[in-house]
């Protein structure tokens, strides 16, 4: 039960995989977003996370934890600090970088659970207004959390602990996408995008602190 854990947010991750991917929330939030998804990019970036995923989850159980948790914490920081700064992309990426984006996410969803750091930093640095990036990340999710919990199942990973853990806390997930849903729908879409940086540097930095000193 100890290394469990200690290794209780991936596990949350890849246990909060399968109840995304039937979460009537997240479907609800969908049918009011649909038509402002960018298909398009999407549909290049899931390929690419579909053949990424088994990788990741291969590289689960060869690679210490805390060295894959301080790399992606430094890698997002990194990324979400030069966006505060104002680094954009002056074009949107075409199928190759696509589905390359879709690959890191694919790796990080069967690693640690988490597909969606990658995806949120190229919808925040493209040329695209935000209620297609927000639209377009809510979509991206559907996909790698069915895949991951289905490859997760076939391999094993998947333990009851796990579902617990992810019963326990889905409410607060929930809890935050009715906030994050209401503050989208009274922000305005470049105080939104701010507000979404902060919390992923935010989120990196947690996570380095949580590698290191907690």
């Amino acid at each position: 039960m100890g290394p469990y854990i200690i290794d209780s947010p991936a596990a949350f991750g890849r246990g909060a995989n399968c109840f995304s991917a039937g979460d009537g929330g997240e479907r609800f939030l969908f049918s009011k977003v649909r038509k402002s998804v960018d298909w398009r990019g999407i549909t290049w970036i899931w390929i690419g996370a579909a053949v990424s995923l088994p990788v990741g989850i291969w590289l689960l159980a060869t690679l210490p934890a805390d060295f894959t948790r301080a790399a992606i914490a430094v890698t997002v920081l990194s990324a979400a600090v030069l966006l505060w700064q104002g680094a954009r992309l002056r074009a949107e990426f075409q199928p190759p970088a696509l589905v390359g984006t879709g690959g890191v996410a694919g790796i990080l969803s069967g690693l640690v659970g988490i597909p969606g750091p990658p995806v949120f930093l190229y919808y925040l640095a493209a040329p695209v207004e935000m209620r297609v990036a927000r639209a377009s990340i809510m979509t991206f999710l559907f996909g790698p959390a069915f895949l991951a919990c289905l490859i997760n199942i076939a391999f094993g990973i998947l333990e009851r602990q796990m579902l617990l853990l992810a019963v326990l806390l889905i409410h607060l997930v929930w809890f935050g996408k009715w906030v994050g849903h209401k503050g989208f729908q009274l922000a305005v879409p470049g105080i939104a995008r701010e507000i979404a940086v902060v919390l992923l540097i935010v989120s990196g930095a947690a996570l380095l602190i949580r590698t290191y000193f907690l």
